[in-house]
C-alpha cells in the first residue's frame, strides 16, 4: 500500500516522503509557478509516474520507468518480494504503459504470494506484452482459481519459451484450464509444473496439451503424484517431442510398472535426460 507520509516545502520544490510496503521514498515535485500551470491531466500523469517509479525502487527493480520504456532494461525481477493487491495494481500500470508492453522480455515475479487477487490485476496487463520470452510466476498461491484468471491472457503471449508455474497447487483442474493456452504457446522450450498436485487425470491431460509443442526442451514434473499411471501418459508422448532434452521427474513415487515405464524411455530417447 502507498500513503503519502509528509510534505515539505524546500525553497521551489516540494520533497514528498512516499511509504511502500514499509519502505521509505523520496518523491520531488515541483511548485506552480506564475505562467506554468499544468492541467489536471498533466499532474496525474506526473503522480502515476512518480508513483510508478516509487514501486520499481521500492522492490529493487534495477531501472526506472524510463529504462524500461527505452529498452535499456528489458526485464522486471520482483521475485521472492511478497505483492500485495495494491502494488499488483501498480505494477499492472507499468505493463500497460505502451513502451514498456513492447520490450520487456523478462516478467519474474516468482514466490511473490500474489495469489487469486493479485493474478486477476495482472491478467489485464498480459496481452499488451508482445515481446514477453519469459514469465516465472511459481510459489504464488495460485490454486485452480488462479489458473482460470491466468490461462486465457496466456494463449496471446506468442512469444513466450519459458513458463513456470511451479507450487502453485493447480491441480487437475488447473492443468485442464490451462490445457488450450499451452497448445497455443508453439514457441515454449521451458514448462515448469513441478509440486503442483498433478495427478495420472492431470498428467493425462498435460500430455494431450503439450503434444503439438515441438520446441519444448525442459518439462519439469518434480514432486507430483503421478503414479505409474501419470508416468505412463507423459512417455506416451514423448515421441512427439523430438528435442526435449530434460524430464524431471524427481519426487514422482513410482512403482515397479512406473519404473519400467521411465527405463525404457531412457533407453528409446537417448538424448533425453530423465531425473528421478
Amino acid at each position: 500500500a502507498i500513503r503519502c507520509a509528509k510534505m515539505e516545502k524546500l525553497g521551489q520544490v516540494n520533497v514528498t516522503t512516499l511509504a511502500i510496503g514499509g519502505v521509505a521514498i523520496l518523491g520531488i515535485g515541483y511548485i506552480l509557478t506564475t505562467n506554468n500551470f499544468f492541467s489536471s491531466e498533466n499532474r496525474a500523469q506526473e503522480s502515476t509516474l512518480e508513483m510508478q517509479n516509487a514501486f520499481l525502487k521500492a522492490f529493487d527493480v534495477d531501472g526506472d520507468i524510463a529504462a524500461l520504456e527505452s529498452g535499456a532494461l528489458a526485464r522486471i525481477n520482483v521475485s521472492g518480494r511478497h505483492l500485495r493487491p495494491n502494488e499488483c495494481k501498480i505494477l499492472t500500470s507499468i505493463l500497460h504503459r505502451p513502451a514498456v508492453a513492447s520490450r520487456l522480455a523478462i516478467l519474474d515475479l516468482s514466490a511473490a504470494k500474489i495469489g487469486v487477487q493479485g493474478t486477476r490485476e495482472l491478467v489485464a496487463a498480459l496481452p499488451d506484452l508482445t515481446h514477453l520470452k519469459e514469465f516465472r510466476l511459481s510459489d504464488n498461491k495460485l490454486g485452480p482459481k488462479g489458473v482460470v484468471e491466468l490461462s486465457a491472457a496466456l494463449g496471446g503471449l506468442e512469444h513466450l519459451h519459458t513458463l513456470v508455474l511451479s507450487r502453485n497447487g493447480i491441480g487437475k483442474e488447473g492443468v485442464k484450464e490451462l490445457g488450450p493456452s499451452l497448445r497455443g504457446l508453439t514457441k515454449l522450450h521451458t514448462l515448469g509444473l513441478g509440486g503442483n498436485d498433478l495427478c495420472a487425470e492431470g498428467a493425462k491431460e498435460l500430455a494431450s496439451a503439450i503434444r503439438g509443442l515441438s520446441q519444448l526442451r525442459i518439462i519439469n514434473l518434480s514432486n507430483n503424484n503421478l503414479g505409474d499411471e501419470g508416468v505412463k501418459f507423459i512417455a506416451m508422448v514423448l515421441p512427439s517431442l523430438t528435442k526435449l532434452q530434460t524430464l524431471n521427474l524427481t519426487g514422482v513415487t513410482v512403482g515397479a510398472d512406473g519404473q519400467k515405464i521411465i527405463d525404457d524411455s531412457r533407453d528409446t530417447f537417448v538424448r533425453l535426460s530423465i531425473y528421478t
